[in-house]
C-alpha cells in the first residue's frame, strides 16, 4: 500500500468536491486527454508541451510527475492524504476505484478516483511533526505526490 497526498485546489476550492463526491480529481485546467492511452511519462511530458505550448520542458516534467499517478501508479487500496486548507485537518481516504477520464464533466474534472473517506477532519496535532514538515515542505509545491 502506498500513501499519495492530493491538494485540492492552491486555496482548498475544490476540496468540499472531493469531500462530497467521495474522489480525488486531478484538477489540471483543460487536461482533456485520457491519460490511459499515455504509454509513458516520457511521452506524457511532450504532450503536455503541445497540449499547453509550453516553453520549458523542466515544467513538463514536473506536471508528467504530478499527472501520471492518477491514472497509472495509484492502486486500489492506496491511501490518499487530503490536507485541509480551511482548517489544521486532514482528511484520509482509501482508492475504492480505478482510473476514470470523463469528458463530461468538464475541467478540471475529467480525471478522477473514487475514494472511500476513512476519516475527515482529523486534527493535525495528531500526527508526527515529521510528517506533517513533509506535508507543507517541498511537496507543498506538489498537488500530487508519493509520500
Amino acid at each position: 500500500m502506498t500513501v499519495w497526498l492530493f491538494r485540492a485546489g492552491k486555496q482548498g476550492e475544490f476540496e468540499n468536491k472531493f469531500l462530497d463526491d467521495d474522489r480525488v480529481y486531478l484538477t489540471w485546467d483543460d487536461l482533456n486527454i485520457d491519460l490511459k492511452e499515455i504509454e509513458s511519462k516520457e511521452t506524457l511530458y511532450k504532450r503536455l508541451i503541445d497540449h499547453y505550448d509550453l516553453d520549458k520542458e523542466k515544467t513538463a516534467i514536473n506536471w508528467a510527475s504530478q499527472i501520471w499517478p492518477i491514472a497509472h501508479a495509484i492502486e486500489q487500496d492506496d491511501l490518499i492524504v487530503l490536507p485541509s486548507k480551511f482548517n489544521r485537518t486532514l482528511h484520509i481516504g482509501e482508492v475504492a476505484g480505478d482510473y476514470v477520464y470523463d469528458e463530461s464533466l468538464g475541467t478540471p474534472y475529467y480525471h478522477y478516483r473514487d475514494v472511500k473517506w476513512i476519516g475527515k477532519d482529523i486534527p493535525k496535532d495528531r500526527f508526527d511533526q515529521d510528517l506533517l514538515n513533509s506535508l507543507d515542505g517541498y511537496n507543498g509545491f506538489m498537488t500530487v505526490c508519493k509520500m
